[in-house]
């Protein structure tokens, strides 16, 4: 029998549409964050993470999101 995942909570809905303006997947967000696609998935998924942590989770997120994006930009050529 499959397993039923739970729905995605406020964190979770925000992650899944902001990997997916950047082409990224789980994983590749959790080894800019230093974690896990597990971990990230338990707080996308988990009423049982406090919306403090999923608050700080998302900055953090927010933050490396931003970096990937200035990485993408072209740089002044030479």
């Amino acid at each position: 029998m499959p397993v039923i995942k739970q729905p995605l909570n406020s964190f979770g809905t925000w992650m899944v549409c902001a990997l997916a303006e950047f082409d990224l997947r789980q994983k590749d967000l959790a080894e800019m964050l230093g974690t896990t696609r597990e971990y990230l998935s338990y707080l996308a998924r988990g009423d049982n993470a406090s919306e403090a942590l999923r608050t700080r989770w998302k900055r953090r997120s927010q933050d490396a999101l931003e970096r990937y994006r200035n990485n993408l930009k072209p740089g002044p050529e030479p």
